[in-house]
């Protein structure tokens, strides 16, 4: 009998199927390289530029993914108790937590697929942003190939400050390494930059609206 991998619970087996289409077609979601992801185990690092980068992500692989997730998310009532079910581990924010990095590296050691979005928050700014002391040395420890997943488009679709979504396409590229590009590779995620490249229309009402927020920031 094939073993299974961390992650692959009940929840992630009925709804995957469910919702994977729905989203891809919704958010005009396109996967770039899929086929560069080895196999298990390894991690997958990327830009934290949505709110639910982390479904769109789990839309687009096809294993079952480990969620390292900020601690409040748990106490959220509708994410909660999905969070739970689906196995993600709860880290606490900004501070080295410990029975966290032991989960993480558990994940590797038994052959899963860990997810880190590195920075921690959604970015302000539609840039990258900095992440935590040690991150490139605790990557080292785990010994396994790191996956960068970098996003653009998403940021644009729903922009930190906005009240309203506009529609457009999200790219998700994936590379594959065995050493540190990764986190170089991952830090030229921008969606300015991207944009000035390719000129996508993004769709949608009263896009300026709360602009005084980014403003403010």
């Amino acid at each position: 009998m094939k073993k299974r991998l961390p992650g692959d619970k009940l929840l992630w087996r009925i709804l995957r199927p469910i919702l994977k289409h729905p989203f891809v077609k919704r958010y005009n979601l396109h996967g770039i390289g899929l086929q560069r992801l080895p196999e298990p185990p390894f991690i997958l690092i990327g830009n934290h530029a949505y709110f639910i980068d982390a479904v769109l992500i789990g839309a687009l692989v096809s294993y079952p993914i480990v969620w390292a997730v900020v601690a409040g998310n748990f106490s959220n009532p509708l994410s909660g108790p999905i969070l739970r079910a689906g196995g993600a581990i709860r880290k606490r924010k900004g501070v080295p937590d410990l029975p966290a990095m032991r989960k993480m590296i558990e994940v590797a050691n038994t052959g899963g697929v860990l997810d880190l979005m590195l920075e921690g928050s959604v970015t302000w700014d539609g840039d990258f942003g900095e992440v935590p002391p040690g991150t490139e040395k605790f990557l080292d420890r785990l010994n396994v190939p790191i996956v960068a997943a970098r996003m653009s488009g998403a940021y644009f679709t729903k922009p930190r400050w906005a009240d309203h979504h506009r529609w457009g396409r999200i790219e998700v590229e994936f590379q594959s390494f065995e050493g540190n590009g990764a986190l170089d590779y991952l830090s030229e995620a921008s969606d300015w930059q991207c944009q000035e490249k390719k000129r996508i229309p993004f769709k949608g009402e009263r896009k300026a609206e709360e602009i005084k927020k980014i403003i403010w920031f």
